[in-house]
């Protein structure tokens, strides 16, 4: 039985709770949900599903050569699920990316499904985005073209707690000034992202 409550010293505020409610509360003001019960229990499930102890990092460190080859198949229209039992995307794990797609309305494109396997798979977020280059490079080493990356931030700010609008709208900016020295969708690579500097601390590549 949880001890009643006399006086304001006696609550204790978990050191999350300030940063969760920010973000959710910004997140609430973008969209603008009509039905904003249904939109928080999507939110947090999301938000739950994202956490790093939602899927263990032991039993699920994705082979890049699998995720590659899964993104590949998926841009060729290969069946999902052929694809994922081709490519040994563990079942839970598939699972949960259906999960938010459904929640989201949405069809598992080749680009979100990556992204999303990639996010459930690494803490860091600059681990999730220079996984996401590596996979999506069509030369395989990593560089991409501008667009993607503003694709792949996207898709992160909708999907991914982690990483908030103004990062996104700071990576635009960032490809923007590129297009005007370097003309149109040039080629970028992860040092660059990390050069830019608009993911923050979160390069930690743990």
């Amino acid at each position: 039985m949880q001890e009643r409550i006399y006086c304001s010293e006696q609550i204790i505020i978990p050191n999350q709770l300030p940063a969760i409610i920010k973000e959710y509360s910004k997140v609430v003001l973008r969209e603008q949900p009509s039905d904003l019960i249904g939109f928080s229990i999507k939110y947090f499930k999301q938000l739950s599903a994202l956490r790093p102890n939602s899927v263990s990092h032991e039993s699920f460190a994705p082979d890049l050569k699998l995720v590659s080859g899964l993104y590949r198949d998926l841009s060729d229209n290969v069946d999902l699920e052929a694809a994922v039992e081709k490519h040994l995307i563990p079942q839970p794990v598939h699972h949960s990316i259906k999960s938010m797609l459904q929640m989201a309305q949405l069809e598992p494109d080749a680009l979100t499904y990556t992204i999303l396997l990639l996010s459930l798979a690494y803490t860091s977020m600059g681990k999730v985005v220079e996984s996401v280059m590596a996979v999506t490079s069509p030369t395989h080493n990593g560089e991409i073209r501008a667009t993607l990356l503003i694709q792949i931030f996207e898709v992160l700010s909708r999907f991914d707690p982690r990483v908030e609008t103004d990062v996104l709208e700071a990576c635009t900016g960032w490809v923007k000034t590129l297009v005007q020295f370097e003309g149109d969708n040039p080629v970028v690579s992860y040092p660059m992202v990390v050069k830019a500097g608009f993911l923050g601390d979160k390069t930690d590549n743990k």
